[in-house]
């Protein structure tokens, strides 16, 4: 092994227990505290977040690292979530007498009370999501390029049709449901948020982006 790919493998400690608190130890916290509060799809989300920790640790290390840039990417996927969410509301709303907004929480539990609890779990599933999609599926198709972001984007979107729309996308329906415009809320954002983790080169500051993100589109919601 050479000098220069253990180098790039190396992960320091305070990066192993911040990702390693927020994906095991707070998921594995709150399924024993809340229990059967949480729902058994939050579970599982819980359970995916630790397992894709895990992935992460040992075939993508250094994504785990938390970097200079780190911070910006934040920023940025904050940013972008709360302009995807604004424009696909938007057109949604063009085609809809209702006003529709597009809640956090909404891929895992359709109807949420906003409350502390409920902005610490939209930090969690944003946090969670960025472990699973943009760490492990998006890990594993990067080499891909540009098919790689549009399939893990496309896969992201589709995990939200339930909680945003009542109608089968195999329905022709599906095309005249307004609601099925926020779906690309998901979508642009997941796109985006590959290219930072191009940028990145690890997932650390685009997963606090998604956390950070998803608990402000809730406050706002409320």
């Amino acid at each position: 092994m050479s000098y220069r790919y253990r180098r790039r493998e190396e992960l320091s400690l305070p990066s192993v227990a911040f990702t390693l608190f927020l994906s095991v130890a707070v998921p594995l916290a709150m399924i024993l505290t809340l229990g059967q509060q949480l729902g058994q799809v939050l579970q599982v989300y819980g359970v995916l977040t630790s397992l894709s920790w895990l992935a992460l640790y040992f075939f993508k290390r250094d994504w785990l690292e938390f970097k200079s840039v780190s911070l910006l990417t934040a920023v940025v996927n904050i940013a972008v979530m709360l302009l995807s969410g604004s424009f696909a509301a938007q057109l949604a709303a063009q085609k809809s007498p209702f006003v529709i907004v597009p809640l956090t929480l909404s891929s895992v539990v359709p109807i949420v009370e906003v409350n502390f609890v409920t902005i610490t779990l939209a930090f969690m599933v944003g946090w969670a999501e960025e472990m699973l999609y943009g760490g492990v599926l998006y890990g594993t198709l990067q080499k891909t390029g540009i098919w790689g972001k549009l399939i893990t984007a496309a896969v992201f979107a589709f995990m939200h049709i339930k909680a945003y729309t009542s109608v089968s996308p195999f329905d022709p329906a599906f095309l005249h449901d307004p609601r099925a415009y926020l779906l690309l809320a998901p979508f642009i954002t997941r796109f985006v948020q590959c290219y930072l983790i191009d940028y990145e080169k690890g997932i650390v500051g685009v997963a606090l982006g998604h956390g950070l993100g998803d608990a402000l589109l809730m406050i706002r919601a409320g």
